[in-house]
């Protein structure tokens, strides 16, 4: 199946579109929600503290910068 040079081509010229669709996304939307808590920037504490706490992976801002955004930003910064 693979052996066919029209494939790999194809293959390719698909991955080229997916890498060139994240970076776009990265570019226009540099911020996802955060998965640990769901955008909301807020955790729930253990049973003994109560209550919530900031998360400590957006720092509770609710977002994160995207992979994508930070591969900019190193081609942004490298080039100056």
């Amino acid at each position: 199946m693979l052996e066919n040079p029209r494939t790999w081509l194809a293959l390719l010229a698909l991955l080229g579109v997916r890498v060139g669709l994240a970076l776009l996304a990265a570019r226009f939307w540099p911020l996802l929600a955060c998965k640990a808590c769901r955008g909301s920037g807020k955790h729930f504490a253990p049973r003994l503290l109560g209550g919530f706490r900031r998360c400590r992976r957006c720092k509770g801002s609710g977002s994160r910068i995207r992979p994508g955004r930070r591969l900019l930003n190193m081609f942004v910064s490298s080039s100056d």
